[in-house]
C-alpha cells in the first residue's frame, strides 16, 4: 500500500509538471515572473536614461525588474528603472513605482498618451488558496497512514502543489493623459471630462457596456472611445 500511494502521488506530480510545460506560461510561486525565461531587454535607468542591455524579467509580486548579471539574478533598486523594452517588443514604464506595460500609445492633441497595465499577484486570493491548501494537507496528515481513505481524499480534493499552481493575478490600470499619470478608476477618469454631459455620457456607457475596471478589453474600450476618439 505504501508503494502504491507513493506511485500515485509521484504520477500526479509529474502530470502537473508536464501540463505546466505544455500550456501557455503563467507565473507560479517558485517562478513569479511574467516570462518563463529571462528575456533580452533594453533597460533605461537613472535621471539621464542610461541604456543597459541585459536579460531581464518582471516580478509579479511587486512589479519590479530583475536582471541577470555575472550569472546571478538580481532585483533592480527601487526607482532606478524608467523604462524597459523586451525582445518581444513589449515596453514597460515606471508608473508610481511599478513597472507597467503599454496597452495603447496614442498622440492626442499633440501629446503622447498611454494606457498602462500592471499584471500583479492577487495577494488576497493567493493567501486564501494557500490557507485552504494548508487545511487540506493537515487533514491528510491526520489520517491513518497509508490506508485507502488517503486515496479517496486525494482524489476528492486533488493534491495540488502550490509551487506549481498558476498564481492568481489581477490587472491594475493607469493612464497618461494631458501630461498627468493617474490610476484608471471611475473617479479619476470622470475628473478628465470638462462638462456634466460628458460625465453623464460616460456613466451611462459604463453601465450599458458592463465595463469592468479589472478587464483589459473593457479598459481598451474606454480608452479608444473616450480618450483617443
Amino acid at each position: 500500500m505504501k508503494q502504491k500511494v507513493f506511485s500515485i502521488l509521484f504520477l500526479l506530480f509529474i502530470t502537473t509538471v508536464v501540463r505546466a510545460q505544455q500550456a501557455e506560461w503563467h507565473p507560479v510561486s517558485v517562478w513569479p515572473f511574467v516570462y518563463e525565461q529571462f528575456q533580452d531587454a533594453v533597460i533605461y535607468t537613472g535621471p539621464m536614461n542610461m541604456i543597459v542591455k541585459a536579460k531581464a524579467n518582471i516580478h509579479v509580486a511587486n512589479s519590479t525588474l530583475w536582471y541577470e548579471s555575472k550569472g546571478k539574478k538580481l532585483e533592480a533598486k527601487a526607482g532606478t528603472v524608467n523604462k524597459v523594452t523586451f525582445s518581444d517588443s513589449v515596453t514597460y514604464y515606471n508608473v508610481s513605482g511599478k513597472l507597467c506595460s503599454v496597452l495603447s500609445e496614442d498622440t492626442i492633441n499633440g501629446q503622447v498618451c498611454r494606457l498602462y497595465v500592471a499584471a500583479q499577484l492577487d495577494r488576497v486570493r493567493y493567501e486564501e488558496s494557500a490557507r485552504v491548501s494548508r487545511q487540506n494537507q493537515t487533514m491528510l496528515d491526520c489520517l491513518p497512514a497509508f490506508t485507502d481513505i488517503v486515496n479517496d481524499v486525494a482524489n476528492a480534493e486533488g493534491i495540488k502543489d502550490m509551487d506549481l499552481e498558476p498564481l492568481p493575478m489581477r490587472d491594475k490600470f493607469y493612464m497618461l493623459y494631458q501630461g498627468e499619470t493617474f490610476e484608471a478608476n471611475e473617479s479619476n477618469i470622470l475628473r478628465h471630462f470638462n462638462t456634466r454631459q460628458e460625465r453623464n455620457t460616460y456613466r451611462s456607457f459604463v453601465r450599458s457596456a458592463e465595463i469592468l475596471y479589472s478587464s483589459r478589453l473593457s479598459m481598451l474600450t474606454v480608452w479608444k472611445t473616450f480618450f483617443v476618439k
